[in-house]
């Protein structure tokens, strides 16, 4: 079996006895992962969407790669590899590929996400288990993925104030139950005048129903296939959310986090995940302090990372990501700190390494596009490439737009970032 390796716009074949003598991670963008943990089948089928997403951004991972580390693909994505190389000018680290099929063993693996299906994946491609999570670390991950840990905590971080009077004094809002029971749902929808409902694990912004109307159809049969299917619905007031932000940490696996950075964030009508904000992290902090304290925030914060470093860190090691939002009531703006967990690599988490990839004199927007009409992207893409000529500085990138995964003849996924200098 051979190795492909890109350098310097070439692609170079090493033998196998290679990858024994190198230390090499080997990336995965599987988008899925939240639909697999909510499915929970080992032999879960993900929806044509997700793998069309997973094939079309496949190189989205090189962005946060070592040079020198390897990404799984087919031979016919080596072109496209080299040019998406060569359209960085330097900036992407260089990368090399490792068919799925090769049974040979890197350093670590280190998906977007993990679940029951991709390790089902790995091991089908000769990954040994001494590279993957057992089954009860595996069950454990995707405990803490339920949007009851986000609850849990939120609760912990209420009581941390002394209750609901303080918490609310102190800038802050929030609740979520897990309802067990049909009863206990009906409960929650006459307790607050507008709800939203969620089922525990789903894809991104799917699983959410609104409360209005009362416990009818088809509300109901929803509720009732989620009891039986996961255990439980969480049922929370509905906020008025005036913006979506995020806090990104990386855990080591052996009890110790890191703090990584704030991401700002966009997301559509139905909560789908959109863009983000190409920043500093001083630049994102003030605009969250247009609306509220930093203090609050910065006490946020130290609470989240307390909890991971509790029950998250110790077991799990990469990337993850917490969602907030700043809410607002009647005559003022507080934060919501803990929306859901995110036990995975995040949107957020890139728009960080791209941010660090920027010129501290620039600012950009970090978007994933798509369309069902292949044709009319690269018609786009081709215009943006000639409307928007990318430029960088010492390996820094000033402006323009920058694509992150390529655009080719078949194409709907489309990561990419736009990227201006700050005006002085």
């Amino acid at each position: 079996m051979n190795l492909y390796v890109v350098r310097d716009g070439r692609s170079v074949v090493v033998k196998m006895f290679y990858l024994y003598l190198c230390r090499m991670n080997l990336y995965l963008f599987n988008p899925e992962n939240d639909l697999a943990l909510a499915n929970n089948d080992p032999h879960f089928i993900p929806p044509r969407s997700a793998r069309k997403m997973a094939a079309d951004m496949c190189m989205l991972p090189a962005w946060w790669m070592r040079n020198g580390d390897v990404l799984c693909g087919a031979e016919g994505l080596y072109a496209s590899s080299m040019r998406l190389q060569e359209d960085s000018l330097g900036v992407c680290p260089s990368f090399g590929w490792m068919d799925e099929n090769t049974g040979c063993r890197p350093e670590r693996i280190c998906p977007w996400g993990w679940s029951p299906l991709l390790l089902t994946r790995l091991r089908g491609s000769g990954i040994p288990d001494v590279l993957l999570p057992s089954q009860e670390r595996m069950e454990e991950y995707r405990r803490l993925s339920g949007r009851q840990t986000a609850a849990r905590w939120l609760e912990a971080f209420r009581l941390s104030w002394g209750g609901e009077e303080n918490f609310s004094a102190a800038g802050f809002c929030g609740k979520a139950v897990a309802c067990h029971t049909e009863d206990d749902i009906q409960c929650c929808l006459s307790r607050w005048p507008e709800t939203l409902l969620k089922a525990p694990w789903s894809g991104s912004g799917k699983g959410l129903r609104l409360g209005r109307g009362g416990y009818v159809s088809p509300l109901d049969g929803w509720c009732r296939r989620l009891l039986r299917t996961q255990g439980c619905v969480m049922v929370e007031p509905l906020y008025h959310k005036e913006l979506d932000f995020g806090m990104e940490f990386y855990c080591d696996g052996c009890g110790t986090v890191r703090y990584e950075g704030l991401s700002l964030f966009h997301t559509n009508q139905q909560g789908a995940y959109v863009g983000s904000r190409l920043a500093t992290e001083e630049t994102l902090r003030a605009v969250l302090g247009r609306y509220v304290p930093l203090e609050s925030v910065d006490v946020a914060r130290r609470f989240l990372q307390s909890c991971l470093e509790e029950e998250v860190a110790g077991i799990y090691e990469g990337y993850c990501g917490v969602d907030m939002m700043v809410c607002r009531q009647t005559d003022r703006y507080v934060v919501h700190p803990c929306v859901e967990l995110n036990l995975r690599m995040t949107m957020g988490m890139v728009a960080i390494h791209l941010s660090r990839r920027l010129a501290r004199t620039s600012e950009g927007i970090f978007r994933v596009t798509y369309s069902n009409d292949p044709a009319a992207l690269r018609q786009w893409y081709a215009r943006q490439q000639q409307a928007a000529p990318r430029g960088q500085t010492g390996g820094k990138v000033v402006a323009g737009y920058w694509p992150l995964t390529p655009v080719v003849a078949g194409t709907s996924y489309h990561a990419y970032m736009d990227v201006h200098p700050l005006v002085t």
